[in-house]
């Protein structure tokens, strides 16, 4: 015997059917967007909704949603921005505290090994050196062991030659000093030694391999 409901049944599959066939033709065949070329770019439009993307590197995108894309990585270009500015400010600062420190311990400078000189190592030499604006600053102290300078000697010649030299004694400058270079130093009317204080061109490297000197005393 037949089901009498089965006319209805098989008409309810059928309109079910239909109704899937329209809904799929019309959002999935061929797709539920309709595609726009404009220029040297894509967009698409959702059938139902209305709304518009465009294709991008990230995918697909509304208008909010690049234009906030855009403001993030605008905000993340300016954070990146100032990192760099604080990050070369505090470099420089750094450099110039670093060029300032070494400029300050040049011309603190250093001093030298004294040496004892003359034809009976009557004779003490007390030197500093520094460097300053491309210069050898030499300030050196002659001293008699006995307490008084020898007073006898040509004011026309040459006193004394400071010969500055490396650890391997290899000549790196000479300073030649006469009357005119030196002060003496007077206590009671005794001259109780001389003094020199100049400079002499000479580059850094040079002056960083300075490690000794000899004096040449000729009175």
């Amino acid at each position: 015997m037949q089901d009498a409901n089965q006319p209805q049944t098989v008409a309810r599959l059928r309109a079910a059917v239909g109704i899937s066939v329209v809904v799929f033709a019309y959002l999935v065949w061929p797709t539920p967007y309709v595609y726009i070329h404009q220029a040297q770019d894509i967009y698409r439009v959702n059938r139902i909704t209305g709304v518009k993307e465009t294709s991008t590197f990230a995918g697909w995108k509304t208008e909010d949603q690049i234009e906030a894309i855009n403001r993030a990585n605008q905000l993340k270009a300016e954070q990146q921005q100032a990192a760099d500015a604080r990050a070369k400010e505090a470099a420089d600062q750094a450099a110039h505290e670093a060029e300032f420190k070494k400029q300050e311990e040049l011309a603190r400078g250093k001093e030298l090994k004294d040496v004892i000189f003359g034809d009976h190592n009557e004779y003490k030499a007390n030197v500093q050196i520094a460097y300053i604006e491309g210069s050898l600053r030499v300030q050196a102290y002659f001293t008699p062991l006995n307490g008084k300078m020898r007073e006898a000697y040509d004011a026309n010649q040459r006193l004394v030659t400071l010969e500055f030299q490396n650890s391997e004694n290899f000549k790196l400058t000479e300073a030649d000093l006469d009357t005119s270079d030196v002060i003496a130093r007077i206590e009671n009317g005794v001259k109780l030694g001389l003094d020199y204080d100049g400079r002499i061109p000479m580059t850094l490297e040079q002056y960083r391999l300075i490690d000794r000197y000899t004096v040449v005393w000729r009175f």
